[in-house]
């Protein structure tokens, strides 16, 4: 197997190192990346927008219709979690051929994917037990929250904003680090879970930043194709629907590889600053470890 570093230096890198790297990593593979997102990605995120848009365009309201309201609710359920599903296995496989690319290996877009779905497993189960984790810290910090703002009315809501807002942060930023320990390490998804925290001991507030920073680099680029889909789409009358779905297709089509990358490249780091990973790496080598 070829040893690491091809992509992602085996240093410690920089806030500015790492937000340059996802881009740079993304271009140096961007062919099979792009055909997985254009080919894959993109055709299902168009497709699920498109029948949640005619749904809820073509749905009744009625409060008293008690089953359009749960075949609506159910609706949105399966859509969501169809969604999670796909996206997972697409941040999977697009980590899978980022990772063999940094090793110096070719893997297609095939075999991106069957790696995708074979880790399919731990990627959902821990997404899951992220989720059910942040909401109850949510629920906690949204209690605390009140509670302070109730003693304290002015200092309390300006203590409960920022602690609301920061553990969906958190949870974002682990959402996205587990798939490449999920990738790269092949462990089950409670092991994936308690992997990810244990990485993330060291350098917590750099990870916090650069997942704040492409938070809201994405956020910027999905409100100007938001903004200038909705402008097009005010001229277009009936025909404007169709501009909204692209536009949510779009949005999730750029940020699912930018966030793919980021994870892997996060996660090398990590593990340079904590395990000496890259030092494994050169002692591997000088062993004789084929390259």
């Amino acid at each position: 197997m070829e040893l690491p570093g091809r992509l992602v230096p085996l240093r410690p890198l920089t806030v500015s190192d790492i937000l340059d790297l996802v881009f740079q990593t993304l271009r140096r593979a961007g062919g099979p990346v792009a055909v997985i997102v254009l080919a894959v990605l993109l055709p299902e995120l168009l497709l699920r927008e498109l029948a949640t848009f005619r749904f809820t365009r073509t749905a009744t309201i009625d409060p008293t219709d008690i089953g359009a309201a749960f075949a609506g609710f159910g609706w949105v359920v399966v859509s969501a979690l169809v969604g999670l599903y796909v996206g997972l296995v697409i941040s999977a496989a697009i980590v899978a051929l980022l990772a063999a690319r940094d090793r110096g290996a070719t893997l297609g877009v095939w075999g991106g994917l069957r790696i995708g779905l074979a880790r399919s497993g731990a990627t959902v189960g821990a997404s899951v037990l992220t989720m059910l984790g942040v909401t109850a810290a949510s629920f906690v910090a949204l209690v605390i929250g009140i509670v302070f703002a109730v003693v304290i009315p002015f200092a309390g809501l300006l203590l409960m904003v920022p602690i609301v807002l920061f553990v969906p942060l958190v949870g974002f930023l682990m959402s996205y680090l587990l798939i490449a320990v999920a990738v790269e390490e092949g462990v089950g998804p409670w092991h994936t879970l308690t992997r990810t925290v244990t990485l993330l001991r060291r350098g917590f507030w750099r990870a916090v930043l650069i997942t704040l920073l492409l938070g809201l680099l994405t956020l910027a680029v999905g409100a100007g194709l938001f903004a200038l889909g909705g402008l097009i789409a005010a001229g277009l009358g009936e025909l404007g629907w169709v501009l909204q779905v692209l536009g949510g297709g779009l949005f999730s089509a750029i940020s699912t590889p930018l966030f793919a990358a980021a994870g892997l490249i996060l996660y090398r780091d990590l593990r340079v600053r904590g395990e000496a990973y890259d030092l494994r790496v050169r002692a591997r080598a000088l062993r004789g470890a084929p390259r």
